[in-house]
């Protein structure tokens, strides 16, 4: 038994571009225009002047190495309140902990300190058999 030809389906036009107007407004939707950049410190690079171009004033250049130094702050000293729960963590630590409360210093034990007097001992007895004379 043979098998059937398929049917050849006519291409709708009116459709097909009904999808794309469709495809389009859903894209649109999405889409946010965004209007202010921040300089990223890391990849910031000096151009030197062109001869054509006139010069920025002092007061742009000021604004532009504010928000650079600003950038390159700890979050503490430009955000008004921690961002993230990560930040939560310490963003009081300067005023809940005490200076040297970690600060354990080095002791001496009396273990470590027969071991100091052990290793002065041979030190001495090494230096005075070395100095000895050999016959």
């Amino acid at each position: 038994m043979a098998a059937k030809p398929a049917e050849v389906v006519e291409r709708n036009y009116t459709h097909d571009n009904e999808r794309l107007v469709e495809t389009i407004r859903k894209e649109e939707r999405q889409q946010k225009l965004y209007t202010t950049f921040a300089v990223n410190p890391n990849t910031f690079k000096p151009i030197t002047g062109k001869p054509n171009v006139a010069q920025p004033s002092s007061a742009d250049c000021d604004v532009a190495l504010d928000k650079i130094k600003r950038a390159n702050a700890v979050p503490k000293a430009h955000l008004a309140f921690p961002m993230t729960s990560a930040q939560e963590y310490g963003w009081d630590a300067d005023k809940a902990l005490p200076k040297g409360m970690f600060h354990a210093g080095r002791g001496m034990s009396e273990i470590t300190s027969y071991m100091e007097e052990y290793f002065k001992h041979k030190s001495q007895t090494q230096a005075t058999t070395d100095s000895a004379p050999k016959k």
